[in-house]
């Protein structure tokens, strides 16, 4: 057990964390090992729970926007403020106009704010609504053949693929969608 948090000091952080992880135990064994032929398989499994986000930090500092596609240009600013002009930026803002998108055209809301910071290695993006209640992370997508991806629908998935975290939650008559990124 010594040996074993001596080799994941410090553990890594970020995305790939768990291949790392399995890396650096891989490493250390075959090391340990080295010259002796093993007299059983190895497995190992590693989790990583993801933190959870602090009720209060979820709605603090949200900011009203136009239920517009315009207020993409105030999404824009504060993602870019806040990760940087980098692919990972660009990606989150993707799924961003995509979510900001689906608010418009779908939800029927009146009111819109949201939030964007960074928690460590993440970007945090919170988009608050008073629309009709849809949870994004339950609603199923569908497969389309190539020549049916401009009729839409496409967004849910893009969102999913694109977000390390995606989570829902309904409260006080508002929908929450917390995105989380990498940056």
């Amino acid at each position: 057990m010594e040996r074993l948090l001596e080799t994941l000091h410090p553990v890594p952080h970020g995305p790939e964390a768990a291949e790392e992880v399995l890396r650096m135990i891989s490493r250390s064994v075959s090391a340990y090992c080295e010259g002796v032929e093993p007299f059983d398989d190895m497995a190992a499994l590693v989790l990583f729970m993801a933190e959870a986000l602090p009720e209060e930090d979820m709605c603090d500092d949200m900011r009203p926007l136009p239920v517009s596609l315009s207020a993409f240009e105030t999404v824009k600013e504060a993602v870019l403020e806040q990760a940087g002009d980098t692919k990972e930026a660009r990606m989150a803002l993707l799924a961003c106009d995509e979510a900001l998108s689906n608010i418009v055209h779908h939800s029927g809301a009146l009111n819109l704010s949201f939030r964007c910071g960074k928690q460590g290695d993440r970007l945090c993006v919170v988009f608050s609504d008073d629309g009709i209640a849809f949870d994004p992370t339950t609603a199923l997508t569908e497969e389309k053949d190539f020549d049916q991806l401009d009729s839409g629908g496409m967004g849910l998935q893009l969102i999913r693929q694109t977000a390390s975290s995606v989570r829902y939650e309904r409260k006080d008559e508002r929908n929450l969608l917390t995105l989380m990124f990498p940056v």
